[in-house]
């Protein structure tokens, strides 16, 4: 797993409530409506599906986009995180580990990119020990390596998920862990 930086001000704006469709809701938390939309994305060299995710908060006069969350299709309903965008406005409500986690709750299975940036490394560390939700480490390293799944911890001091017995931070061309959540059984 490898540390990325990213731009930490976003505007995410306001939308019009009769441009939600009703069957793509997946959840809320109080004034807080979760959506989710399938797309799939088409670039000269390849072509990918995944679900584009928009979190808003309903108020009387407006309904404001306060979050968006691009999943990529990887097998079956598992999502690699691709991006995550909070406006700027809500950031520091820790408001992300509570959308993954309603995510999970829903069948979604997330499992974390090639890249990480420190914000997507805390939301990880948060639901480490949640209720609901089970957390492991895999490494995919050596192609001939069976995939097999290692427990995981949070490291307090870091902010992040380490794997019991292995330097899943380290930055050797070999390191290929990565991290997945699913409901728990």
């Amino acid at each position: 797993m490898f540390g990325v930086d990213v731009e930490k001000r976003a505007r995410l704006g306001t939308i019009s409530r009769k441009r939600l469709d009703p069957a793509d809701r997946i959840g809320r938390i109080r004034d807080i409506h979760i959506y989710a939309k399938d797309f799939v994305f088409y670039d000269d060299s390849s072509e990918y599906a995944g679900k584009q995710v928009e979190v808003f908060l309903f108020d009387e006069s407006y309904t404001r986009r306060i979050m968006t969350i691009q999943l990529k299709r990887q097998v079956g309903d598992t999502y690699s995180v691709e991006m995550v965008n909070v406006d700027s406005k809500y950031q520091g409500f820790k408001l992300a580990p509570k959308i993954y986690k309603k995510l999970v709750q829903r069948g979604i299975t997330l499992v974390t990119g090639g890249l990480q940036s420190r914000g997507g490394q805390y939301i990880w560390s948060q639901l480490v020990d949640a209720k609901g939700i089970q957390m492991s480490a895999f490494n995919c390293g050596l192609e001939r390596s069976p995939r097999v799944l290692h427990d995981v911890y949070r490291n307090e001091h870091e902010n992040r998920v380490e794997v019991e017995g292995h330097d899943a931070w380290s930055l050797s061309d070999y390191n290929r862990w990565g991290f997945v959540m699913t409901k728990a059984a």
